[in-house]
């Protein structure tokens, strides 16, 4: 039996949340990764089966980073305490035990259907960790967990349990600054890097019309990625970077927000402006642009760091993406300013270091599948 024969038959189940797009884009890259490897992979979320106080999460977490933004942060700081994260766990596990159990049951094979048995399930949620693993037990089921931390510096005990079957971090950051949530079972824990589509790792094609060459040759291009709530002041630092700069093209990312992209196109700009909606295709716009502008998100930020073009981090969740602004200065071509006329300045006179690759510049995503395709038993 070939190798792609084999893999065929096996399966890879990829738990993602609903919050912030970063999770997504993660599955969404293990999911690429695994399937060029011939596995089946279904992408799960688990809020959709839970009672109406866990569901929209997404809405939630959109309204909380915007206008709740001191309370939040609170929230965050004390998801480090183990205790208080234990409470939320359990809270968590009440709101979904209902739907998850059957739902595990099927992953795990107990039955006579074993259509949707699964041979790895993959979590990329903090708030998934402790519900998978005790669901995971009370069944009995033998198939391996895997947690992927999304976060880069900043990391919440939700992360880690001890029953996982291998945990990994992206950085030395979040392995030191986590290392006394897993010191006990630190053999069970190691450090690679963040995955991320496998098109930031692909030659720019070529084949550009004369109309797209042209306008590179003359307009340097600016990304302004908001995250996929759509946050952080967007139509004031548009207004800014337009008045105080001249020969740009200004892509305006705005995340799920239609409203906010209903304003920006109902005024009128001196640079060449194009806004963009959520999509699977921002690896395009991200290595296309000279500059990108965006939100401390890990994933987000990973991503623009992977192509070496200069990134500025405008604001970033307290509490929640603390040391990633650093973490971009350290590793990449990263500088934090949230002073919008300084980045207008700072666009303008055009004083950034020449690109550079770093520590996101590797495929990370190939090592990780490696790493838990060994998990599978035979």
């Amino acid at each position: 039996m070939s190798n792609s024969e084999y893999y065929i038959k096996r399966k890879v189940s990829i738990f993602y949340g609903p919050a912030g797009g970063g999770h997504y884009t993660v599955s969404k890259a293990l999911e690429e990764e695994f399937k060029e490897k011939g596995y089946e992979v279904e992408l799960l979320d688990i809020t959709e089966m839970g009672k109406p106080g866990f569901k929209n999460p997404s809405k939630s977490y959109s309204f909380a980073i915007k206008y709740l933004r001191i309370p939040h942060m609170l929230i965050n700081y004390a998801m480090r305490v183990p205790l208080v994260a234990y409470l939320f766990n359990l809270s968590i596990w009440a709101q979904t035990k209902e739907k998850l159990m059957p739902l595990m049951k099927e992953l795990g094979g107990v039955g006579i259907d074993r259509i949707r048995k699964t041979d790895l399930i993959i979590n990329v949620y903090p708030q998934y960790t402790y519900i998978l693993n005790a669901a995971k037990k009370r069944l009995g089921l033998t198939v391996p967990i895997v947690t992927i931390v999304t976060d880069i510096s900043f990391v919440y005990a939700l992360w880690f349990d001890k029953r996982n079957d291998l945990t990994i971090l992206p950085t030395i950051e979040t392995y030191q600054n986590g290392y006394r949530y897993f010191k006990d079972y630190k053999d069970r824990v190691v450090k690679l890097g963040l995955p991320i589509r496998s098109k930031f790792f692909e030659k720019e094609n070529s084949k550009k019309t004369k109309k797209d060459q042209k306008e590179k040759e003359n307009l340097r291009q600016v990304l302004i990625l908001s995250g996929a709530e759509g946050m952080g002041h967007i139509e004031k630092l548009v207004s800014t970077i337009d008045k105080e700069c001249s020969g740009i093209k200004i892509l305006v990312s705005v995340g799920k927000e239609k409203q906010l992209k209903d304003k920006l196109l109902s005024k009128t700009y001196s640079n060449k402006i194009e806004v963009i909606e959520w999509t699977d295709k921002f690896e395009e716009y991200i290595k296309e642009s000279e500059i990108i502008i965006t939100k401390g998100g890990a994933s987000s930020l990973w991503e623009c760091l992977s192509t070496g073009n200069q990134v500025i981090v405008f604001d970033y969740i307290k509490g929640q993406e603390n040391g990633n602004p650093e973490f971009a200065k350290y590793y990449g071509n990263g500088i934090y300013e949230p002073n919008f006329k300084k980045i207008a300045k700072l666009i303008s006179k055009n004083s950034f270091s020449p690109k550079k690759s770093n520590i996101a510049s590797i495929n990370w995503t190939k090592q990780i599948v490696e790493r838990v395709i060994s998990l599978i038993k035979e």
